[in-house]
C-alpha cells in the first residue's frame, strides 16, 4: 500500500520535530516579510481568479448591453457603462494585486 502523492511521487509524513520546526520556519517567515508569506500562501491566484471573474461578467454584460441598445437604446447603454465599470474594477483587483 502507498502513502500520499505529490506530482506522482510518494510522500512521506514529517516527525513532530519536522512540523514544530517547519511551523517555526513559516512564523518567522510571516514576521520578516509578510508580503511574501502571503504570496506563498496563495494570496495571488485568490485574487487573480476574483480579478477573472469579475472580468468574464463584465465581458457579458457588454456584450448583453450591446445588443440591447440595438431595441432599448437607454437600457444598453446602462447595461454597457455597468460592464466598463466591472471590467475596470477587475483590472484594479488585478494591478493592486
Amino acid at each position: 500500500m502507498s502513502g500520499p502523492t505529490v506530482w506522482g511521487e510518494e510522500t512521506m509524513p514529517l516527525s513532530e520535530d519536522e512540523q514544530r520546526q517547519l511551523d517555526q520556519m513559516a512564523r518567522a517567515l510571516a514576521r520578516e516579510d509578510p508580503e511574501f508569506a502571503w504570496y506563498l500562501d496563495g494570496g495571488q491566484p485568490r485574487r487573480v481568479m476574483i480579478a477573472a471573474g469579475v472580468l468574464g461578467v463584465g465581458m457579458i454584460l457588454l456584450l448583453v448591453g450591446v445588443v440591447t441598445a440595438q431595441s432599448a437604446l437607454m437600457i444598453g447603454a446602462i447595461i454597457s457603462v455597468a460592464a466598463i465599470l466591472a471590467i475596470v474594477a477587475a483590472l484594479a483587483v488585478y494591478l493592486l494585486s
